[in-house]
């Protein structure tokens, strides 16, 4: 007998738990799953989010939840028990997100759903805390305290606001003047409370985190450092008007920690503070008042920074204002890179390398960092060192085309005149690595860089712009920067290739500017024409006798012809 009841479990209880098992495969194809303490597992309906329903382990629906503009649900069942509320709108918290206050709320046992236990609590979007399953409440005096999902209060409603729980489960809340870290229990880390200095703290201020162990302390709210209370050390001394670390997302900075350095700040002067091992970045001798970049340079910081000038600008004869000059450097390797009798407005950098200096007089510099030494001088404005923009689409054998963006970049300037297209335009110019202009300045400029002979270091660059009208126009310029064709179109007049580069000859097929002329122009490895308009001699020991055989016709065309030598 025994062994036949045992059989007959033995056969039936996996029935069960795989139909227990079914029943939940079921409601994960409606709802998102999570399962809480207990075994009770929290449904929300995947079209729907205010739908949302409680099972048992069994996956037995025994709760059900309606949400609408006039009631909330807020997640619970560690316990077995869970919060419903009321919503109202509230506005936002001055950063543009959207509060909803969630009040009335009440606390419900699974065993007896329907029944809710009214409560003081209120709470906000953003009040719940994952994963440690506690809510940071208010109550009709507007003071925060902590909740447990059990409805317990950890930490009485006395803090005008409470943050988010980090992953270490830490969070800070602060009074009108002071702040403390609590832990999920509700025990305060810091052996005594800092004070914040933050101005008016509201209830909803949750998005707010302590990070690595470590906060900004003050003893008075004018002088601040920052404190590791698990050392229970004061790392950098409270001796700042300001303190705040600098989140290397806006930093060219390696590594995996989000905070890179500390900026501290006294009597309006900066220095760095490296976050890791708290050694000095860029010292407050110095004497800058803002910095713009921190960078790594060769496993070496390097920061640009900016001093402020008062001058006073004279508006008329008898009247004047002050105004400030925001001098920008840079520090690198224990010294400041740049003469301050330059005056720089602005720093660009490109690759690395190629420092872009705008100075107060208008003019513009770049400095090689590479070569520690100024390649080039320019009396306008750069508006940046940047790669430049290239075309290939007239190219039948692009083998030729050099991939120049390891030796030429290009510079702009702003175009200024009737002539420009927007004021947005600009016009560019290629620039070597050695600071020399292989190019004019051109309006909106494309550039294609060729290399007919590849085994020389010489180069053609053909540039590609729409100054006019839209009109395509193509400029052609020699190793030297010399222009050599001006204003031209290239065309692929009777299915023939429109630019040609073989044998060290680039061969252009040239629509001569607003006529229907075509006809074909051959430049050699240095830019020298040796072909003329409507042949393309290959050989140019052959010029003269293929000149003789020309019909009346053909000469008579060439008359006009603007490269032709005689």
């Amino acid at each position: 007998m025994l062994k036949t009841i045992y059989m007959f479990f033995l056969f039936v209880l996996p029935l069960i738990s795989f139909s227990q098992s079914s029943k939940i495969e079921d409601l994960k194809k409606d709802y998102n799953l999570e399962i809480k303490k207990g075994g009770f597992i929290l449904l929300k309906d995947k079209k729907s989010a205010d739908n949302i329903k409680i099972a048992n382990a069994a996956g037995e629906i025994i709760y059900s939840f309606k949400g609408d503009n006039k009631k909330g649900f807020l997640s619970g069942l560690n316990c077995g028990k869970f919060f419903t509320s009321k919503v109202r709108g509230s506005g936002n918290d001055g950063g543009g997100y959207m509060i909803f206050e969630y009040v009335d709320v009440e606390i419900h046992d699974v065993k007896n759903p329907e029944v809710g236990i009214k409560t003081n609590f209120n709470f906000t979007n953003g009040s719940w805390n994952q994963p440690f399953e506690v809510y940071s409440f208010f109550d009709n005096t507007e003071k925060v305290g902590i909740v447990n999902s059990c409805g317990e209060i950890i930490v009485p409603a006395q803090y005008n606001s409470i943050g988010n729980f980090n992953k270490s489960g830490q969070a800070l809340a602060f009074t009108n003047t002071d702040f403390t870290v609590l832990d999920t229990l509700g025990k305060s880390l810091l052996k005594q409370p800092f004070k914040h200095a933050r101005g008016q703290v509201f209830k909803y201020d949750y998005d707010v985190f302590v990070k690595d162990n470590r906060v900004r302390s003050s003893l008075d709210g004018k002088q601040f450092g920052i404190y590791d209370f698990k050392e229970n050390k004061q790392l950098i001394p409270n001796n700042y008007d300001k303190i705040y670390s600098l989140d290397k997302m806006y930093y060219h900075v390696k590594g995996e920690k989000k905070d890179v350095a500390y900026l501290a700040q006294k009597n309006d002067i900066i220095e760095l503070i490296d976050y890791s091992n708290l050694k000095n970045i860029f010292p407050i001798s110095v004497g800058a008042n803002d910095v713009s970049s921190l960078l790594e340079f060769k496993d070496k910081y390097m920061v640009i920074f900016s001093k402020t000038r008062k001058i006073i600008k004279q508006l008329g004869a008898n009247s004047s204002r002050d105004e400030s000059m925001y001098l920008k450097n840079i520090y690198y390797d224990g010294k400041v890179l740049f003469d301050p009798k330059l005056e720089i407005k602005e720093i660009k950098i490109y690759k690395d390398r190629f420092f872009t200096l705008q100075l107060y007089n208008g003019g513009s510099k770049i400095y090689d960092f590479e070569k520690s030494k100024f390649i080039a001088d320019f009396p306008n404005d750069l508006i940046a060192v940047s790669d430049y923009r290239t075309f290939s689409h007239v190219i039948s054998n692009e083998q030729y085309v050099y991939n120049g963006q390891d030796g030429f970049f290009n510079v702009s300037i702003p175009c200024k005149g009737a002539n420009c297209q927007t004021s947005s335009s600009s016009k560019g110019a290629i620039c070597d690595y050695n600071g020399r202009l292989r190019t004019d300045f051109l309006q909106d400029v494309s550039y294609t860089v060729l290399k007919p002979d590849t085994t020389q270091d010489k180069f053609l660059f053909l540039t590609y712009s729409r100054p006019d009208g839209f009109m395509m126009n193509y400029d052609l310029y020699d190793n030297d920067g010399k222009l050599k064709l001006e204003h031209f179109e290239i065309s692929d007049n009777q299915k023939e290739y429109s630019l040609i580069v073989k044998n060290n000859i680039l061969v252009l097929n040239e629509k001569i500017e607003k006529t229907a002329v075509y006809g074909k122009t051959a430049f050699d490895v240095d830019g020298k024409m040796i072909g003329e308009r409507y042949m393309f001699i290959s050989d140019p020991s052959k010029k003269e006798e293929v000149k003789s055989n020309y019909t009346k016709e053909q000469l008579e065309s060439q008359k006009n012809n603007r490269f032709l030598k005689k």
